[in-house]
């Protein structure tokens, strides 16, 4: 009977912990905060305009609706 010398470990102990997904969450986490943070800006820097322009359509309608299809 020949005697190993050398075993392979087992499953648990051969390769580390797979971190990947948490880390590929921790990443998605961050990029939306980070989306979120420039949209909220953006929406700050640009409200003058876009309540002026919410105004013109009110109080005129849609620029062009004459050629509308729908």
């Amino acid at each position: 009977m020949v005697k190993k010398l050398f075993q392979t470990p087992s499953p648990i102990v051969r390769r580390p912990p797979d971190n990947r997904g948490a880390l590929r969450g921790v990443k998605e986490d961050v990029a939306q905060s980070m989306m979120n943070t420039q949209m909220d800006l953006w929406l700050k820097q640009n409200a003058k305009a876009i309540n002026s322009s919410n105004a013109f359509v009110e109080e005129n309608g849609l620029p062009l609706e004459k050629y509308r299809l729908f």
